[in-house]
């Protein structure tokens, strides 16, 4: 299935993208789909969102079709769906 992924601040920037159509498995669900996709196709990606192997960053924000989730969220991705990566800045 096809998902959309949109990128924001340093993710944009190191991916030097801020949107891509990725094809992932059919019912993943969201921290099995970012598994798939930082280990097999967006390795870039693994240093921003993963703090070590198996949790997400506390820091990263996960946007579903313009609802936050958390990354322990088990509904199953569909065909279509829009995933945003929000990476808050912060500083001064």
């Amino acid at each position: 299935m096809k998902i959309n992924f949109l990128y924001t601040s340093q993710i944009a920037t190191a991916l030097n993208k801020s949107e891509e159509l990725i094809e992932v498995p059919n019912q993943f669900n969201i921290l099995q789909t970012l598994h798939y996709i930082t280990q097999n196709k967006v390795k870039a990606l693994r240093d921003f969102i993963f703090k070590n192997d198996t949790e997400i960053a506390p820091s990263i924000l996960i946007i579903k079709n313009g609802q936050q989730i958390e990354p322990t969220d088990h509904t199953t991705l569909k065909e279509g769906d829009e995933i945003m990566l929000f990476s808050p800045i912060s500083g001064g």
